[in-house]
């Protein structure tokens, strides 16, 4: 078997910037080699008039970069490419009913009728994921522009490579560490480029989200307790739900290294080196 055949790529895009690694099918984990870019944010913004285009332009930079460096170290002509992208440029959303007994089919139109209606005009053209939940009540749902999944397409071929999968960073996230989070009440949050996706999962189903910009610093509750900005939103999603925040028997945080500082001791919080570090 060629050696092509037995490598992959992955990648990780955020608006600050971009990580990939080569791997071999062999020795999944351990990465043959590097390669980083960093991005301002700005530059994005001041070539687009929008701040999604702006994040796009900033995603596909450093895309550009990263990939160009990996495509000159050789051995990588069509090489799947993984691709893990920033929270951002995705659409959110979670839909209660009972789907137990849904089809495939039939829960790809409801993702899709979901999709329609929450956004309405804006919605266009749209590459929708979705994950049906272990107890068949909540459908979380994913979209992403088709536009977005076809420009990083394009940079996978211009580079030798194919365009293997496209996840936003909270799916990815979510999937590697939701075994974890099997017990009774938890929350868990996956956070980068200044934003946050957060979920309440209940014996290891989510049932709630919540998503928006995540402020830093602490504010001062009106018990006196400094809590931070994450620390706020987890307590709102929980009662938004009818759920005591001390209820909550875990709290977990995936966030890039290098970001500040956003949770307190009651997290437990994983580090990675992502694109939006």
């Amino acid at each position: 078997m060629s050696l092509l055949s037995n490598r992959f790529v992955k990648l990780s895009l955020g608006t600050r910037g971009a990580q990939a690694s080569v791997h071999s099918s062999w020795s999944r984990d351990q990465a043959l080699v590097r390669a980083r870019h960093t991005v301002d944010p700005a530059d994005g913004l001041s070539m687009q008039t929008d701040e999604e285009g702006g994040q796009l332009a900033c995603v596909l930079q450093g895309a550009q970069a990263v990939l160009s460096e990996l495509k000159s170290t050789g051995g990588l002509k069509n090489a799947p490419l993984n691709v893990q992208l920033v929270n951002g440029l995705a659409h959110f959303d979670l839909v209660s009913g009972d789907f137990a007994q849904s089809s495939e089919r039939q829960l790809q139109a409801i993702a899709h009728a979901c999709v329609d209606d929450m956004l309405g005009d804006d919605a266009g053209p749209r590459i929708v994921q979705w994950q049906l939940q272990a107890d068949g009540q909540h459908l979380l749902i994913a979209s992403l522009k088709a536009t977005v999944v076809d420009a990083l397409a394009q940079q996978a071929a211009l580079h030798g490579m194919a365009l293997a999968s496209l996840q936003p960073e909270f799916c990815a996230h979510w999937n590697a560490h939701a075994r974890y989070l099997s017990g009774a009440m938890a929350i868990f949050a996956s956070v980068g480029d200044g934003a946050v996706v957060m979920a309440l999962v209940e014996k290891g189903s989510i049932t709630a989200l919540s998503v928006g910009a995540l402020d830093e610093g602490h504010a001062t509750t009106a018990d006196g307790a400094s809590k931070t900005a994450l620390d706020l939103r987890a307590d709102r999603l929980a009662a938004s739900h009818g759920t005591d925040p001390a209820a909550i028997a875990a709290f977990m945080l995936v966030a890039p290294e290098g970001d500040a500082e956003v949770a307190t001791s009651r997290w437990t919080a994983v580090r990675h080196e992502g694109g939006s570090a």
